[in-house]
């Protein structure tokens, strides 16, 4: 039995996890029973305050980023989603906040300070984001929020303020700081993206990439603080005592043409140079350009067989093969080659001059080390980025051209159809599809484009995905059908009426051309010109994938309805609607049942 919460009850367990862990930063303890607070509380609670501020300052740089609506129909488009409106919007508003408060305050002095403040900031914002989300989801969702969402907002604040920490130090001691605080942000920002990227999907290996970054970032945050405060006198630490003298090792000469040579591969050249951080980064950089070099041709030469390695593994691009046929179009790949060609080069031209000139990394102090590879961290930021930019914008599914829309603008510019917080990343619409059997037969006529309605019902939610071998198809291969007519079905789906349905029947042979495709009018109740658009989609799988091995053609029967119960008792409709997806297979030669 359900009892109403009242709402007093709801805001305390929306703050109280905020308050907890601010608690836990703000108090150092003497003893068991006795806690001290370093720095003056009302500085600690105006810094809380601009947390809550902050969340309002993004709220308002969210909704103008927002104001023309998004698609949420691809991986690319969550990520950018991810990255630019939540990731940008929210960090850079704690980041104004620290700024113009706790940024200038005297107190604000030793590392630890950094972490004070703009944790506090992050669970501010942390705190006013919960009581919206409990007040609507019950104590249920202060349970979850309190061991996920709250804590994250703290930790992303500790992040922020780790580099602040770095930075007002070297401010007092008069050195660059400027630095530090690009840093900072920009690790927050590629956080709080990942984050809310995992987050707004529901796939188990997103689900394990989400806690496997709070456990992450758990373990990094009580590490950062207790070391951080060892060297905060004012939180019960001691000023880090001058490091000794340094004394470089004995110089070691290397070859300046072997060393740009092995330099070609990036990191080797460091290797053999013996500069070892310098070239685990340099060759962890050269590998991720590498892989993602590699996505990037596999999804121009061979997409669908990216595609359904996605789908079998639980994730989904839900490129639809015009995006494709853009993307290849697109200088994206020479674009991709030249970037990992210059970084080669640059890494070469590095390893080469080094050897030349001797200055090697380890003839330098550790701390001068530390700063040379913070400098590549920020430079290979910017590489990433523009890695992500070239890939992900042209792949992105919800883009139109404003030329096409009613609206003015210039020809070519990306325009979004739909906004609202993504619970679930699947691509699909929500409508069953599946396969039928009949034996009438009518010629599809030529079907023209139709408008689809701005504003779409939602549909049912698919049927779970059982495997079909005992049919003798693959599970991977029906996932495979399933994804490419939800490419197209939409036409269909805009244009039948609530409860009509339509079965279409076609044929597969082993090369994965797609032939017989007839309405099967018999077991159809839609109007024939929308029955047609069902034939439609099926004609546009062709060309499909070859079948597995040892299946020659396969006759499908597809059902296209809106999940709710048709056709009478016996029916073929019927029959159809209990099946996963709506598709019966019949393959030839007959496969043997197998109980997998």
């Amino acid at each position: 039995m359900n009892f109403p919460v009242p709402n007093f009850l709801l805001i305390a367990a929306a703050l109280a996890p905020a308050l907890f862990l601010l608690a836990l930063l703000t108090f150092l303890p003497k003893s068991a029973t006795r806690w001290s607070a370093p720095r003056p509380l009302q500085t600690v609670v105006i810094a809380t305050l601009t947390g809550i501020a902050s969340a309002e300052m993004a709220l308002v740089v969210e909704g103008w980023l927002t104001k023309n609506p998004w698609q949420f129909s691809s991986l690319g488009v969550l990520a950018l989603f991810s990255l630019v409106v939540a990731g940008c919007a929210e960090e850079g508003a704690k980041y104004l906040c620290v700024r113009l408060y706790s940024w200038r305050l005297p107190v604000f002095r030793e590392p630890f300070d950094g972490l004070l403040y703009c944790g506090a900031v992050g669970l501010g914002f942390g705190a006013i984001e919960n009581i919206s989300y409990v007040s609507q989801g019950g104590l249920g969702t202060a349970l979850t929020r309190a061991l996920t969402a709250v804590p994250f907002h703290g930790m992303l604040g500790l992040v922020l303020g780790y580099f602040l920490g770095q930075a007002k130090v070297r401010q007092l001691a008069g050195e660059r700081w400027g630095g530090l605080h690009a840093q900072g942000l920009i690790f927050a920002i590629l956080l709080h993206g990942l984050y809310d990227l995992f987050a707004f999907q529901s796939s188990l290996p997103s689900e394990i990439a989400l806690y496997a970054l709070l456990l992450g970032m758990g373990l990094w945050s009580v590490r950062t603080i207790r070391s951080t405060r060892a060297i905060s006198p004012s939180w019960g630490g001691s000023t880090p005592p001058p490091p000794p003298p340094f004394v470089p090792p004995p110089l070691v000469e290397r070859n300046p043409v072997v060393a740009a040579v092995l330099g070609l591969f990036p990191g080797v050249g460091q290797f053999y140079n013996r500069e070892y951080q310098k070239g685990f980064f340099l060759l962890a950089a050269g590998v991720l350009n590498l892989v993602l070099l590699a996505v990037v041709w596999l999804l121009l030469n061979v997409p669908q067989l990216l595609v359904v390695l996605l789908v079998v593994a639980g994730l989904d691009l839900n490129i639809r093969p015009q995006d494709l046929e853009m993307l290849s179009n697109s200088p994206v790949l020479t674009v991709l080659a030249v970037l990992n060609a210059a970084l080669c080069l640059v890494s070469a031209f590095d390893a080469y001059r080094t050897a030349r000139t001797n200055r090697f990394d380890y003839l330098e102090p550790p701390e001068k080390r530390v700063r040379t590879v913070q400098s590549f961290s920020a430079s290979y930021m910017g590489h990433l980025l523009a890695l992500f930019l070239a890939v992900l914008v042209p792949v992105i599914v919800g883009g139109k051209a404003r030329s096409e829309s009613k609206q003015s603008g210039q020809p070519g510019a990306i325009e979004f159809d739909l906004v609202t917080t993504p619970k679930k990343l699947d691509g699909f619409s929500g409508k069953p599809e599946g396969t039928a059997k009949g034996k009438d037969k009518r010629n599809a006529p030529k079907i023209s484009a139709q408008k689809s309605p701005t504003v779409k019902a939602p549909g049912p939610a698919p049927k779970p995905q059982a495997a079909q071998e005992a049919q003798g198809l693959p599970r991977s291969y029906n996932e495979y059908l399933s994804w490419k007519i939800r490419r197209y079905h939409d036409l269909y789906f805009d244009q039948v009426g609530q409860g009509q349905y339509t079965v279409v029947q076609y044929d597969i042979d082993a090369v994965g051309n797609v032939s017989n495709v007839q309405v099967l009018y018999d077991h159809t109740t839609a109007p024939s010109e929308v029955a047609e658009l069902a034939a439609e989609t099926v004609r546009r799988l062709d060309p499909a994938l070859p079948l597995p091995p040892g299946i020659q053609m396969v006759t499908i029967t597809e059902l296209f309805w809106d999940g709710s119960p048709i056709g009478s008792p016996g029916s073929l409709e019927e029959h159809l609607s209990e099946l996963p997806d709506g598709r019966e297979v019949e393959p030839y030669p007959p496969q043997p049942r197998s109980n997998s």
